[in-house]
């Protein structure tokens, strides 16, 4: 049966693709092709952008993509548009469209070429499809385009340093960062009212590639960290004494393995996710700008976050298996994590009481220096974008 429907599934993409390359481009049509969600999403604030800023009409923002199972309207939008922009996997119907891939991420871990899980010929196949699809990519410097390149292998010529659009959010003026800051703090009433505390952002990667059954079945417990030798009851007196609440967002696979009713004793954490964000319309991101701390482990959210220069916290208790298993582009990884680094819940602790205490603003400037080039700084991402490479394609 699964074989069955493996061939008819091929021949419906067949079907699909020759009947999409019938369809002409229709001049200055723009196709946002958004797999990020609203999640740090370059495809979500282009969009706001040239609908907000640019007033621009004939612009269509594709969620959830990539994904076979659209309407025939939505292809047939992609199959029309003169311009794609795309957050994953490059995708364009005829050599009339040009294909920009904002990607969504800078490479911290292993991919494409460089990639241990992925076997050669998939990684061949995976290469020729960039080769041929993409028309640009943007970056931030050549750090940028040196790891893009080792990975998928991108000639010099298609990267442009414009940025990256989900950056943008960070930029929000003091009206919505008020408004961001409240709604989170509306997650913790009447805590907030009382005490005004410093908050937190727990963006953990995903951590399910292996299957992963002993982290699932901490998260089942509340202990969302996955930490072997957690203590919830410790953890909510370290961050009520030092007046500190944490959001948590993760990855969508681990938001479904999460008992919330494990987490009910802590006031001090909240989860969101993904409805959360899209019920109240604005990207992570707008919700990071008002934070004062980030904790990740190999999430390379936390290039983005240098860009604010406040605080960062590590939580690597599977480093040497993760390296192992999936691997760094960038090492050894601990240089390149400008931050306090805990390894264990021990760790951890003292890293929560530590964390706005240690000034480590020269460690955080040396990384950004290495992922950032100052003209690239200089304005809006999505106005650059707009302004030096869109316009001069439709």
């Amino acid at each position: 049966m699964l074989v069955l429907k493996n061939k008819l599934f091929t021949l419906y993409i067949k079907i699909l693709s020759t009947l999409l390359k019938l369809i002409p481009v229709k001049k200055g049509r723009i196709c946002i092709l958004n797999g990020s969600g609203y999640s740090g999403s370059n495809g979500l604030a282009m969009y706001k952008y040239l609908k907000e800023e640019q007033d621009y009409e004939d612009v269509w923002l594709i969620e959830n993509f990539p994904s076979s199972h659209l309407p025939f309207k939505v292809w047939f939008k992609i199959a029309s548009a003169e311009v794609i922009l795309g957050t994953h996997d490059p995708y364009k119907v005829s050599k009339k469209q040009a294909y920009i891939q904002l990607w969504h991420g800078v490479p911290l871990k292993r991919m494409g070429f460089l990639a241990k899980n992925i076997e050669k010929s998939s990684i061949e196949v995976s290469h020729k499809h960039w080769g041929k699809t993409v028309n640009y990519i943007t970056s931030s410097s050549d750090t940028y385009d040196t790891l893009m390149s080792a990975c998928e292998g991108i000639t010099n010529d298609k990267f442009i340093h414009l940025g990256f659009p989900r950056n943008d959010f960070f930029n929000i003026d003091e009206a919505k960062k008020t408004r961001r800051r409240q709604e989170l703090e509306r997650l913790f009433e009447p805590i907030i009212i009382e005490n005004k505390p410093r908050i937190l952002f727990y963006l953990p990667t995903f951590r399910m590639e292996d299957n992963n059954e002993l982290l699932s079945e901490m998260l089942k417990a509340g202990n969302i960290f996955g930490l072997s030798d957690f203590d919830q009851d410790d953890f909510e007196a370290v961050l009520e004494r030092e007046n500190i609440i944490i959001v948590a967002k993760l990855h969508p696979v681990e938001e479904k393995k999460v008992n919330t009713e494990a987490l009910i004793k802590l006031k001090h954490m909240k989860i969101i996710d993904g409805d959360w964000l899209r019920g109240n319309e604005h990207d992570l991101y707008e919700y990071l700008a008002v934070t004062d701390a980030l904790i990740t482990d190999y999430s390379s959210v936390y290039f983005d976050y240098l860009l604010m220069n406040k605080p960062l916290l590590f939580l690597v208790n599977d480093l040497q298996n993760y390296n192992t298993n999936r691997g760094f582009l960038l090492n050894p990884y601990r240089t390149f994590a400008p931050g306090l680094v805990a390894e264990d819940w021990h760790t951890f602790e003292r890293a929560l009481i530590q964390v706005f205490r240690v000034n480590l603003q020269d460690e955080r400037n040396r990384v950004k220096e290495i992922i950032y080039q100052d003209e690239y700084l200089e304005s809006s991402a999505s106005e650059q974008i707009w302004e030096q490479l869109i316009q001069k394609l439709i």
